[in-house]
This record gives C-alpha cells, sequence and structure tokens, in this order.
C-alpha cells in the first residue's frame, strides 16, 4: 500500500510540475500508456522502437450482452483502467457474438445497428483511455462450412476497413474454432479470412487460434499462417492440464511464434472446463505465462458469465475459489512492465500522444525524428563462398512521408578480384522503382553499391522490402561476406533486425546507420535538460489533435499513396484498372469506394464503348447483355459502410479498340467524377484509371515500351503498343531476374504449332475454323520431351536452337519449354514414359546428352541472353516418388541418379543464367491434394530444391496441372461447404480431398512451401490450356439437390469421370487465356499443353512413322478400358482413334475448341 501512495505522490508531483511550466497543457489520466503501431519480430510483439511489448488485461463479455446491464461495456472499460482503485488492465478484449445470446441479438442480426450501438462506443473508449483493445469476432463453432465462411468474410470485410489506421485496435480471427481438429485443414480455410483483413488493414495485429476451442496450436510454429503481424492465440483452463500439456499445446511453440493467451482463468465448482483453484491453477500457470512472456487477457470481467471475477453486486471476489482479486493484483504487479515505448507506427495517423510520452530525458534518436528512416534485415538463405542473399527493408519511422531515399551496401573486394566482377543482384523490390549504381570506390578495397529510390515517396510509417544477394559474376566460390562492411553487425539474422550497417540516406544526407570507419548520423534533437520544459505537440499530421479520440471516419490530412482520385462529392466513386491487357483480351480490376449512406448489397452497371465481352470474373456475379454489364456483390463483400469499398474482377474478349466505360452506376445511381483525359488505355499491373480525374500521370504519353512492336505477336500482358502507367517499364534490361517473368512479356509462339492450328483449320472451315485460328493468337510452350526434341532430329520439325531463332525473328522476348526426360521418366505409366533408364546409365546420359545440351543451346547466342527463358521443370516426376513407390521403377528413381538427383543437376546446371525461370511441377490437386500425400509432397520437393546450389532461389514457383484437365475454380461449391450435414469434399466424386480445385491447391501449396522458408515472392502457376470444361453441359448455377452426390455431379465444372481420368479426356475445353498475375500469389495463367497435341495413343501403335520414338501404350489412353484403383474403376472418358503423345489429334483439338471456356467468338 505504502509503494501505491508513493508512486501516486510522484506522479501528482510531476504533474504540478507540468502545471507551472505549461498551463494549458492537457492532462493525461492515470490509465493512459503509449498505444502505438506494435509489430511482431520474430517470436516477440514489438513496439516500433524494437522493444518487446506484453500486453496483459481482461475480456469482457459479448458487447451488446454487456450494453443490455446496468453497467454496460464502456463502464466496464472504466473499471478495468481505474488506476486509482488498482486496476491496470493494459487491453480489453471485446467478443462480438455472431448470433443471439443471452436473449440479445448478435452481430448478424443487424451488423449496422450493432457497430454503432456497441462494438464502436466500446472501441472509441478504449482509445479515449489510451488503451489497446481487441475485437474478438466470438464464433464457437465447426468452422468448416459455407455459412461460417460467409458469415466470417462479411464481419471482417465490415470491420477492418473501419480501423485500419487506429493502431489500438487488434483483431481476434476467430474465437474457438472447433472441428475438423486438424491444423491444415483450418490453416487453408483460415488463411483467406487472415489474407480479407490484410488486404483491408494492412498493420494491425492479427490473433489467430486454432482447432479444438483454441488448444491446437502447437503446429503454429512449424507450419505457420502466411502475413505479417500475426499472433498466435490459445485458451487453457484448469481441467486441460498441468505443464506437459502447456508446453505442448502452446509454451515449445511460444519459443519461435508469439502467442496471446485471451482466455485463461479459474472457478472452483465453475463449468467445464474451468473449474480450478488459485494454488491448482491460478499460481502455476500466471508464473507459466511470466515465463513464457506471452501477452493475456483473462476470461471473464463479469458477474454471470463464468469463471466469474465479482459477485452479482460487483464486489470483487477472490480467495482460493475465484479469480477476481488475483487478476487484479496480477496486472498491478506487471503495470509499468513490457509497456509499449515512445514512437510512431506503420501509417501517419492521429494517434492521441499524452504528456508522458515526452516527459523523459533520453535523448532523441535520429529514428524517432520526423521523416527520419531505418533499414532492417533478415537472411535471404544462402551466405556461404558463392553469394550472401539477404533482405533489407527501409521503413519511415517518421511523421512524414519522405522521398529521394537510397541506401548503401558496402563490400569489400578480396582475392585478387575486380570490383566489377562483383554483382548486386536484386530478385524483389516492393517499391518498384529502385535503381543500382555502382560500384562506387570509398578507399582502398572498399566500395559500394547504391539502392536508389529516385523521388518515390516513401509515407510515414511506411516500408519497402528489398530482396537481394551479393556475389561474383560468374558465381565462383571465391567470394566472401564475412568481411564486407554491410555484413560486419553480425550474423544475418531470421528475423528482420535493426540493422546500422546499411545506411540509408536522404538527398545524400545520412540520416541511418554508419559508414566504414564513422559513425551514425548526429542527432537532431537533443536531450533535454532536467528542468527543460517541453511541450505536447500531436504526432499526427495536424496540429489541434489534444488527447482526442480516434474515430474512424476522422479526416486525414496526409496525402493518399495512391495516383487515382480526389475524393468525390458524388454517392459513389469508381475506378477502373486493365491490368492486363493481350491482342483479344484483358482483365480489369475494379473499385467502388460507397460516399453515401451504408448499403448491405450493391449492384454496379455500366456499359462498354465497344465489343468487350466479360468471360469469367471473381468477388462479384457479372451478367452482361450486349454492352450493358451487371455486376452483384459476392456473399463476403456486400456490405459498405460510408467511405466504404469492394473490389472485384474479371477477365474479357474484345477487338479493336479496347475502351474504357465512362460512366458507372452504384445501386441505380450515377457515380461522381469525370472520365480519365488520357487517351490510351492504361495496362500493367500498376495502372489506375478511374471515372474522376487521375492528376499529373493523365497526360502521360503512350510511348513505346519493350524492343517489338509487332502487333501480331500477341503478349500475355502488354505489348509496345500499350504503355502501362506506373513507375517502371514493363521489359527491363536484358539480364534482370525478375520477380514474376511473365509481366511484360511478348511471348514466342510455336511457328510448327502455329501451323497444325492453321491446317486444321483449313481442313475444318466454317465458323468451328474461324474460331480454330483464334487459338494461333496465344503461345504454349515448346516440349523437349527427348533428347532429338533438343536436337530437331527423328521427326522433330527443328531444334531448341531453332525455336530460339524463331523466338529471336518474331520479336519475343519470352519462351516457354517443358524440360520432360529424367531417366525412368513417368515411372507409374507407360503412354509417357521416357527413352532413358536408370539402369542403363541413363542418369549420365540425362546430364551430358540432354541438359548438357540445353545449356548450350540457351546460351550458344548473345541474342538468346535477351529472352526470358522459362522452364516447366518434369512434369509428374517428383510426385511419384509420394505415392508411386510401389512400382519397380519408381522405386528405382527414389534412389541414386533417380529424380531427386536429376531435378538438383537440371537447377544446378541452368538456374545461374539470369534469363532462366525454373518451375516445378506438383502434380495437381486430384493427385497430391489428401494431407497424407500433400505433406510429404511438400517436404520432399522443398528438401529436393534445397539440395540445389542457390537452393530456395533457383526457381521462380511451381505449375499445376501440366497438361491435366482439373477445373481452375469450382465455382459453384466450396470443399468445405455443408449439404444435408455433410462437406462437399466428402462426396464420392471429390473423396474427401482436402482441395476440389488448383486455385485453392495452388494457394495452399504456395503457403506451405514459404513456411518452408521459400522466399514470400514466390509464384504459381496453373495450366489452363485444356480445363474450361464449357459447352452445353457446363453448368451455370448451383445444384439444388439436397442429396450430396447429386448436388456435387450437378454443380461440379470438372466433368470427368473421375479424377483420377487423365488422358485426351472428352467433353474438355480450352480454359482460361494465358494471363499474367491472374489471383494473388498465382504468377499467370499458361498453355503448357499445346491444346490438340495427344496425350497417348487409344491402342498400341507399333514403331514406325507414326511412333518413331517407340512409344508406350497406357491403358488410361483406351476408351474401353474399366480402369483401375487409380480411377476408382471407372471408364477412362479418353477419346478413341488418338495417335501417341505429342502428335496432332484432330478430333480432340475440334472439341477443345467447341468446348472453350470462355468461349472463342470470331
Amino acid at each position: 500500500m505504502l509503494h501505491n501512495i508513493k508512486i501516486r505522490s510522484s506522479w501528482l508531483s510531476l504533474l504540478l510540475l507540468i502545471a507551472l511550466v505549461v498551463a494549458a497543457l492537457p492532462i493525461q489520466t492515470a490509465h493512459a500508456i503509449n498505444t502505438p503501431w506494435l509489430s511482431v519480430s520474430g517470436k516477440n510483439i514489438k513496439d516500433p522502437n524494437g522493444n518487446n511489448v506484453i500486453l496483459r488485461g481482461v475480456s469482457l463479455v459479448d458487447v451488446a450482452v454487456a450494453n443490455s446491464r446496468t453497467r454496460n461495456a464502456n463502464t466496464l472499460i472504466d473499471m478495468a483502467t481505474d488506476n486509482a482503485n488498482g486496476w491496470y488492465a493494459r487491453v480489453v478484449r471485446l467478443p462480438v457474438y455472431p448470433d443471439a445470446i443471452d436473449g440479445t441479438p448478435g452481430w448478424r442480426a443487424n451488423p449496422d445497428a450493432y457497430f454503432t450501438n456497441h462494438l464502436d462506443p466500446a472501441v472509441q473508449r478504449c482509445i479515449s483511455k489510451q488503451i489497446y483493445c481487441i475485437i474478438d469476432w466470438h464464433y464457437i463453432k465447426d468452422y468448416n462450412s459455407a455459412e461460417v465462411d460467409t458469415a466470417t468474410r462479411a464481419f471482417w470485410s465490415y470491420v477492418a476497413p473501419k480501423y485500419k489506421d487506429v493502431p489500438n485496435v487488434i483483431f481476434e480471427l476467430y474465437n474457438e474454432p472447433i472441428n475438423p481438429d486438424n491444423w491444415s485443414t483450418w490453416k487453408a480455410t483460415a488463411q483467406p479470412w487472415v489474407n480479407l483483413i490484410r488486404a483491408a488493414a494492412p498493420n494491425n495485429l492479427i490473433l489467430i487460434g486454432g482447432p479444438r476451442w483454441s488448444q491446437n496450436v502447437a503446429e503454429a510454429a512449424t507450419n505457420p499462417f502466411s502475413g505479417s503481424n500475426l499472433v498466435y492465440v490459445a485458451h487453457i483452463y484448469p481441467e486441460h492440464g498441468g505443464q506437459s500439456t502447456w508446453d505442448s499445446w502452446f509454451g515449445n511453440a511460444s519459443n519461435s511464434v508469439p502467442f496471446f493467451i485471451t482466455e485463461w482463468g479459474w472457478q472452483n465448482g465453475g463449468n467445464t472446463p474451468t473449474s480450478g483453484t488459485l494454488s491448482g491453477y491460478g499460481t502455476p500457470f500466471s508464473a507459466y505465462l511470466d515465463a513464457k512472456g506471452v501477452s493475456w487477457t483473462a476470461w471473464v470481467f463479469d458477474i454471470y458469465w463464468q469463471p466469474i471475477m465479482f459477485d452479482t453486486s460487483w464486489n470483487l471476489l477472490g480467495g482460493e475459489n475465484y479469480m477476481g482479486q488475483f487478476t487484479k493484483d496480477f496486472l498491478y504487479l506487471h503495470r509499468n512492465d513490457n509497456l509499449p515505448g515512445t514512437g510512431t507506427g506503420p501509417t501517419a495517423t492521429n494517434s492521441p500522444v499524452g504528456p508522458t510520452a515526452t516527459f523523459t530525458n533520453t535523448p532523441v534518436t535520429p529514428t524517432s525524428t520526423p521523416g527520419s528512416l531505418k533499414v532492417q534485415l533478415v537472411s535471404g538463405g544462402t551466405d556461404n563462398n558463392q553469394q550472401s542473399a539477404f533482405h533489407y527493408r527501409i521503413q519511415n519511422t517518421g511523421t512524414s512521408a519522405r522521398s529521394n531515399i537510397s541506401v548503401r551496401i558496402y563490400f569489400t573486394t578480396e582475392n585478387s578480384q575486380a570490383a566489377s566482377s562483383y554483382v548486386l543482384e536484386k530478385y524483389y523490390d516492393q517499391s518498384g522503382v529502385a535503381t543500382i549504381s555502382g560500384p562506387t570506390l570509398v578507399s582502398g578495397s572498399t566500395y559500394y553499391y547504391t539502392v536508389n529510390y529516385g523521388t518515390a515517396s516513401l509515407a510515414a510509417g511506411g516500408s519497402w522490402e528489398y530482396h537481394s544477394a551479393l556475389r561474383l559474376n560468374n558465381w565462383s566460390s571465391n567470394y566472401s561476406g564475412t568481411n564486407d562492411w554491410w555484413h560486419t553487425t553480425g550474423t544475418m539474422p531470421a528475423s528482420y533486425t535493426d540493422w546500422p550497417s546499411i545506411p540509408a540516406y536522404v538527398s545524400g544526407s545520412r540520416v541511418w546507420g554508419n559508414e566504414p570507419g564513422g559513425t551514425g548520423p548526429t542527432a537532431t534533437n537533443t536531450a533535454l535538460p532536467p528542468t527543460a520544459t517541453r511541450t505536447n505537440t500531436p504526432v499526427g499530421p495536424t496540429a489541434t489533435n489534444t488527447n482526442t479520440p480516434i474515430v474512424p471516419t476522422a479526416t486525414r490530412t496526409n496525402t493518399p499513396g495512391v495516383p487515382t482520385a480526389t475524393p468525390s462529392s458524388a454517392s459513389c466513386q469508381v475506378t477502373y484498372t486493365v491490368s492486363s491487357q493481350w491482342g483479344s483480351g484483358f482483365n480489369a480490376d475494379v473499385t467502388i469506394k460507397n460516399n453515401g449512406a451504408a448499403i448491405s448489397s450493391w449492384t454496379l452497371t455500366w456499359t462498354f464503348p465497344g465489343n468487350q465481352q466479360i468471360t469469367n470474373a471473381w468477388n462479384t456475379t457479372a451478367t452482361q447483355s450486349g454492352q450493358n454489364v451487371s455486376a452483384k456483390n459476392a456473399p463476403y463483400n456486400g456490405s459498405l459502410a460510408t467511405g466504404g469499398t469492394a473490389s472485384f474482377g474479371f477477365g474479357a474478349s474484345y477487338s479493336g479498340t479496347n475502351g474504357i466505360p465512362t460512366s458507372f452506376k452504384l445501386n441505380g445511381v450515377t457515380c461522381g467524377g469525370s472520365g480519365p483525359t488520357a487517351t490510351n488505355t492504361p495496362v500493367g499491373p500498376t495502372a489506375t484509371y478511374t471515372n474522376t480525374p487521375i492528376g499529373p500521370t493523365a497526360t502521360r504519353t503512350n510511348t513505346p515500351v519493350g524492343p517489338t512492336a509487332t502487333p501480331s505477336n500477341t503478349p500475355i500482358v502488354p505489348t509496345a503498343t500499350n504503355t502501362p502507367i506506373g513507375p517502371t517499364p514493363t521489359n527491363p534490361p536484358p539480364g534482370t531476374h525478375l520477380d514474376n517473368p511473365f509481366v511484360g512479356a511478348n511471348f514466342y509462339k510455336n511457328v510448327d504449332y502455329v501451323a497444325s492450328i492453321n491446317s486444321a483449320a483449313d481442313l475444318t472451315g466454317g465458323t468451328l475454323g474461324a474460331q480454330m485460328r483464334m487459338v494461333a493468337n496465344y503461345p504454349t510452350f515448346v516440349w523437349l520431351d527427348s533428347i532429338d526434341a533438343v536436337n530437331g532430329t527423328n521427326g522433330y520439325p527443328r531444334s531448341l536452337t531453332g525455336h530460339l531463332d524463331a523466338a529471336v525473328a518474331q520479336g519475343a522476348n519470352a519462351i516457354g519449354i517443358v524440360v520432360y526426360d529424367l531417366p525412368n521418366r513417368d515411372c507409374s505409366a507407360l503412354a509417357s514414359n521416357g527413352e532413358l533408364l536408370i539402369a542403363n546409365n541413363g542418369f549420365n546420359r540425362y546430364k551430358t546428352e540432354y541438359i548438357d545440351v540445353i545449356y548450350n543451346a540457351l546460351t550458344s547466342k548473345p541474342a538468346y541472353a535477351n529472352l526470358r527463358i522459362i522452364a516447366v521443370i518434369e512434369p509428374d516426376s517428383l510426385p511419384n516418388l509420394v505415392t508411386n513407390l510401389s512400382f519397380p521403377k519408381c522405386q528405382e528413381a527414389a534412389g541414386a541418379g533417380g529424380y531427386r538427383e536429376a531435378t538438383q543437376y537440371t537447377l544446378n546446371k541452368l538456374a545461374p543464367l539470369s534469363n532462366f525461370y525454373a518451375y516445378i511441377d506438383i502434380a495437381h490437386h486430384g493427385w497430391l491434394g489428401w494431407d497424407s500425400n500433400f505433406g510429404p509432397a511438400v517436404t520432399l520437393i522443398a528438401d529436393t530444391i534445397k539440395g540445389t546450389t542457390l537452393g530456395v532461389n533457383s526457381i521462380s514457383g511451381f505449375v499445376s496441372n501440366t497438361a491435366n484437365t482439373t477445373a481452375t475454380g469450382e465455382l459453384f461449391m466450396t470443399a468445405n461447404q455443408m449439404i444435408a450435414g455433410n462437406p462437399v469434399r466428402s462426396a464420392k466424386y471429390h473423396d474427401w480431398n482436402v482441395y476440389i480445385d488448383e486455385l485453392s491447391y495452388g494457394a495452399a501449396w504456395r503457403e506451405a512451401m514459404i513456411a518452408k522458408g521459400f522466399p514470400s515472392t514466390i509464384g504459381m502457376l496453373i495450366d489452363t490450356s485444356r480445363n474450361g470444361w464449357g459447352g452445353a453441359n457446363r453448368p451455370t448455377a448451383a445444384s439444388t439437390s439436397t442429396d450430396l452426390n447429386t448436388f456435387v455431379n450437378e454443380g461440379r465444372i470438372d466433368r470427368r469421370i473421375h479424377k483420377g481420368n487423365w488422358c485426351n479426356q472428352s467433353g474438355a475445353g480450352i480454359g482460361a487465356r494465358p494471363a499474367a498475375n491472374p489471383a494473388p500469389g498465382f504468377d499467370a495463367f499458361v498453355w503448357v499443353k499445346p491444346p490438340g497435341e495427344s496425350d497417348g495413343s487409344s491402342t498400341l501403335i507399333p514403331v514406325g512413322p507414326d511412333n518413331p520414338g517407340a512409344k508406350g501404350f497406357d491403358r488410361m489412353c483406351d476408351p474401353t478400358y474399366t480402369g483401375n484403383s487409380l480411377n476408382g474403376n471407372s471408364l477412362t472418358g479418353a477419346l478413341p482413334n488418338a495417335p501417341v503423345s505429342g502428335r496432332w489429334f484432330q478430333a480432340q483439338f475440334e472439341e477443345l475448341v467447341e468446348n472453350a471456356y470462355p468461349p472463342f467468338v470470331p
């Protein structure tokens, strides 16, 4: 008690001193702490100054329930933060029940009313108290249903944008998921929700629980979610067990990733599982929390809900049986521990800063001055005698935007190497504008490279990541980075760490870090002398903020970081962006901003000025009649508050001019703003056009970008005739290794394949013939499926160099190839098995007669260096080592000289070429989608790649569905959608597969590989050449049947008899056109398999003119075969009269064109 009086006396003395000096200074109430943006680094939550933060507090009941009682939510927040009465909650958890509880309507009954009357007032009270609050989506339910998915998306779509600029607010994704009790399934289900939140609110912490009532969370350490600032949640009660349980459930994992225990507590004789005592649970568990250093909120600050802290008269309960007094004492004990320090966060917001934020006598370092910078570094995975790979992040820790930024990478030449032989290679540049110059001599053998960001503006609190490697230009083993200045701070860390050995500059003046032989920049703010009078200037963008609570609709004076528009006074604003365009099609992104009253659903309508025809759409339901388009909200993005936004996209075909719509209507009301003044359609990933003035970029001229302007060579993304409006050209200097090689690519069109198409069209004639000719406008890959294919011998019309020459002649800057001749290739199949056998010196022949010849071809002419060589590596190879080891040839392929060793040789030989981009084949979801296959496949393939010289940097990504017909997306069902009490994935056709289409499978694969240490920029491809499944049998809506199997069979896009069927499938159609960046995490949709080339012969064809390569016969290509265990003993669905694999199959091509989706419209 005396200690408490002493602290309060000191506080009053300080206030008196301040009052004497600054009479008008607003007094900070005793409950307040600094509430800057928090971030995650390793296993810790950090403040902007890098200090570890541990938040401790209490959880309320459902906010609406609290407001139905005498003491409402705001009163309870006041109580929990009443320092005068000994309460020191630094965070309050605000549960939001989806449905009615205790007779009180939940969120879903009326989201607008719940937000306005309950949630937002409680959040504002936390903000006014200057504490943190957790918005908890308090679902306690099985998580894998369509209902839950829709409700959760809708909730976070509504809430996250409201508080995206409020550092006090933390989001708890889903209170207690129950079943399925499987972490991987939970992650696959919940990752899209995390992505949704993060897209709307880039910086708020997101808390993520796990299955089994947030008790199955141990795998968070080994299989974490993707995204930034993620913290994991566990709920621990007495009946769960003691320390061994705590260790296995979350304690061991907390050594690697951050945890927040949002529910713990006890009540002797309370409800299961909360029954316990102070000595048996409260004391040991609180000590465990302290030892682990995790944040927590005690459940529950209430008089009725158990475990209770108060009796019904609000008297605090304690002793052995109740947790109230103990919780209060525990909070008091830690009232000054691990609190956030001062500093600004990642955005310029009007965060209230009380007088205690600046009353210390600590010198102000350059990293906390307005507009200052700091650099953090993390290992890029490789640091050896060939290269040092690293990622750095430059952060603006000040309160105003900065431009003219640069950083320097200082290094020392060794072993008589010339400075010019050192290469600073760029792998990823988040800013999109960085350029490298140098090396510049300092003195002796010390040089530096400069990474310059030019006039680009880095917003206050913003950051730019940059992934790079320093090496010798010949990839020799004489490189050493250990003596380099940038490296001398120490061993490269596993998580982003402040790194003063990489100095940062603004307009040439150093503002962060140290140069060789020097110290850091001089601080411009000096320490306050003990009697100095310091005023309480707000750190927000205005000068009138005097501890005023932040409201989500507060006007911000800092300039928006997008080039698109000034806000319109009309009821809505539309941003229409052509994200990619090719000769006869384009992709567009549309963003709606609601400037009027809140709405619960929306329909956007417009009229195309030309003959544009929408072929597919995402995040909306789009219909078209003539030139008139209507786009309606999806189930999860219909609610738009005032100022709220929703985004969707679509793909479309066109001919002639792709004009921009000039007017849009939202729910029948014309949106404000004028049309763009530029006359050329913007294209490319950074292009943005709105129907409001664009600003200075609107007058940009249409200067050709790229090496050619040949209109007949239709690229995947814009050609020289369409200039993307953005910070960088689409065609970087030759030799630059790109993150996504499909952006700005003008692809080679295989002249031999085009000739086959034209012959087929001539043979067919009519409308179908005209449709066939349209296929020739799109690029396909060149299959190098034998030594003869590389050399252009024994029936192959041209060699690899012949194709490269043709690509150069076309003016292309990219070519796709398939590396496909492993020894024991396709060890479980016959139609596509290869010419090389491990038992017959196959591995050595593969190296010397195949891969080495490919390498020699690619490097044989200087002109080839200007081509992006995009290679699919060995389809259907490594997956066989997971599922088909019962086949003798697969057993052999799993050993020495087999698939792994051969794949590693391929990557070691080809990946060092700066213009080579490797994509490893991962089969498809119908092969590896089950957990029993997925996990082992991820491990095997990751380990294989990591075993190469360049490790994870040896590839650009992964490709699925190569030469297969699996649907890209199942539009009318989801895997965990419940039909008659059973999930869709349990239907006979899906056979309990975790994934039912390639988009979900590819996204999960990417996340798993990032968790394995692959860079977050890793990209996915889907082969869409034959998975369109259009025509009369394509479903147009979800089935209405309540029978699970009928529902699936009537509504599935994939019309195969069985997912195990793969050869020349009857009814298949050409799918989505090749396009770059078609979905988040996906580099491109591609046509790896040229439509019209056979998968295998329907009957055995003897060696001769029709089978010069002695290709085998697989019964899966025989339409009369009744199958095996791999296809459920079903008919194969194969077309009859097929030639050997790779040969032209006219009948199949006709079907593929007829059943194309989107259809070809001549």
